[in-house]
């Protein structure tokens, strides 16, 4: 009886599917007699050892990556250290995107969920510092593809007291435990910067016209500025106003709006509220 023939599209199929599940086992290989299924030998190389070539290089275009969207995390652990951890991600979190863009979208959820010091009763104040500076890289790097105002274009300073003033989409709002936005600007000017003491610290991370920039903010400024970004149809600016002054104790009605005025002075020339 004839042999049947496997379809050339199912063919590639499980080639693809080897190759996928090959190159994610770092460190391992498959048996000979499969790998030598899809791989020829040549003069001086056998099937598994070609495969372990391509498992190196794509581990190591892995990590180049990861390096790439979190370089403070990178100087803050040390290269090695960071290599560790970004390892272990990929294994248990590996790549599913065409694009390397999202690599690292779970980093931080990792990091967390793997603490060095997870069962310890006092954690460890440098592994809050790492989680924070991984978060703000992330959404620091998200913000370069995400949906913004360009082609609508953002209010400017005529628009002062205008009551429908929304926060444009590419605004996102921060609180972190330690200044890691001196931290990861230290890094990029190639300093050498220490590991920061425990300091709250309130940012509004801002792209606009294509360029980003970073804001820190008051307690009160990032309060209210939540309260804006989840503003429902029929609610007020001046409702999330009273809301942030009975938050912070501030019942001088002239006060908040004086303050309100300073705050749309030096946020709408830097593109915070869209057209």
């Amino acid at each position: 009886m004839m042999q049947q023939e496997v379809p050339v599209a199912e063919e590639l199929a499980q080639l693809q599917r080897f190759m996928q599940e090959a190159l994610m086992q770092q460190g391992s290989l498959p048996n000979a007699a499969q790998v030598g299924r899809y791989i020829s030998p040549s003069g001086r190389l056998s099937p598994q050892q070609h495969l372990a070539i391509y498992q190196r290089g794509y581990f190591a275009r892995l990590l180049q990556c990861m390096r790439g969207q979190f370089t403070a995390l990178n100087h803050a652990l040390g290269p090695e250290l960071f290599d560790d951890f970004a390892r272990e991600y990929l294994r248990e979190v590996p790549s599913r995107s065409p694009t390397l863009a999202l690599l690292g979208h779970d980093f931080v959820a990792f990091l967390q969920r793997n603490r060095p010091d997870g069962d310890a009763e006092e954690k460890e104040i440098w592994v809050d510092f790492m989680v924070d500076l991984a978060d703000f890289e992330w959404t620091l790097y998200g913000l370069f593809d995400a949906a913004g105002a360009e082609q609508d274009g953002y209010a400017t300073l005529a628009q002062v007291d205008d009551p429908q003033l929304r926060l444009q989409p590419c605004v996102r709002l921060c609180h972190y435990r330690f200044p890691v936005s001196e931290y990861y600007r230290q890094v990029a000017r190639e300093e050498n910067p220490e590991f920061p003491l425990m300091r709250a610290e309130f940012l509004a991370l801002v792209r606009t016209n294509y360029q980003i920039g970073i804001f820190p903010l008051l307690p009160a400024q990032h309060h209210f500025l939540c309260q804006l970004q989840q503003i429902q149809p029929g609610q007020s600016i001046d409702e999330m106003l009273q809301k942030t002054a009975r938050e912070f104790r501030q019942e001088d009605a002239q006060k908040v709006a004086q303050a309100w005025q300073a705050w749309q002075r030096g946020w709408l020339p830097s593109g915070f509220f869209r057209k």
